[in-house]
């Protein structure tokens, strides 16, 4: 930096090899030259991970960075879009263009992406989406996934990525469906994923029916989870008080017309 200033440099360039390699000492040069009123930038291939690549650029005035990483077609698009403003979008390609776009801070070309995400959004993808919205923070994305979610409960919970969901997650989520999915379905969904990993899940049930609609859960589905699921449970006997007192008995016609159903089975049995 006292050489850049002596020399009367308005900035001083790290380059050969690329400062990713050297990025501590390239950030303590760039702040000792800023304090000297000096420009740093970086020469570089991009290849860093995002939380190295925040603090590095915190540091830098500019970059100068060659993309080696990406798909020819995929940057040459990019480039027309900084020019006329359109690209064509293929669903193959969005993480690469989303990569680029971070890299780029294109804000205009990230919308038009989200644009496109949402139009793509189904039961069967919106799980996936709606972590890759969090990941490059799309808003609009995670906002229309929650809504197809929530709009389409028996759909998504159906998909095997719904048995993924982490314990934070399912309690968000099925929080969120409360009163709009119907509750038979609900209970269902929360015993399938506990039912999924009963070691690491089963302890959890209990919390999980914290957020279901126990009140509007039929009569039949709340004898089943009881009295079928409960043996698989480590806290089952907290998991019973707690869907007990909303069961009902099944009327007395019902349990003579089972009992005869049983009897008659039983004597076609014997004359067999």
């Amino acid at each position: 930096a006292s050489v850049a200033e002596n020399l009367g440099c308005r900035s001083v360039a790290f380059t050969y090899n690329d400062p990713v390699i050297f990025l501590e000492y390239a950030m303590d040069v760039a702040d000792a030259c800023r304090e000297r009123g000096i420009a740093a930038v970086a020469v570089t291939a991009g290849y860093m991970n995002p939380a190295a690549r925040r603090d590095f650029y915190a540091h830098m005035d500019a970059a100068n960075v060659d993309l080696k990483a990406f798909d020819d077609n995929c940057v040459h698009n990019v480039v027309d879009y900084c020019y006329t403003g359109e690209i064509t979008i293929e669903l193959p390609c969005v993480e690469m263009y989303l990569d680029l776009v971070e890299y780029l801070q294109l804000a205009s070309l990230k919308c038009h992406i989200a644009d496109f995400i949402c139009d793509q959004l189904t039961p069967q993808n919106c799980i996936g989406w709606c972590t890759e919205a969090d990941k490059y923070n799309l808003e609009k994305v995670k906002d229309k996934a929650k809504t197809i979610m929530a709009e389409r409960f028996s759909e998504v919970t159906s998909h095997p990525q719904f048995l993924q969901f982490k314990s934070t997650e399912i309690c968000d989520y099925i929080h969120s469906v409360r009163g709009k999915a119907a509750a038979d379905c609900v209970l269902h969904a929360c015993v399938s994923w506990a039912a999924y990993n009963v070691e690491s899940r089963g302890e959890f049930l209990i919390d999980l029916l914290q957020h279901v609609d126990l009140e509007q859960c039929s009569a039949g589905c709340l004898g089943q989870a009881s009295v079928r699921w409960q043996p698989l449970w480590p806290n089952h006997a907290a998991i019973q008080q707690k869907l007990t007192p909303h069961t009902t008995p099944l009327p007395t016609q019902v349990l003579k017309l089972l009992s005869f159903i049983f009897l008659f089975h039983k004597i076609n049995k014997k004359e067999e």
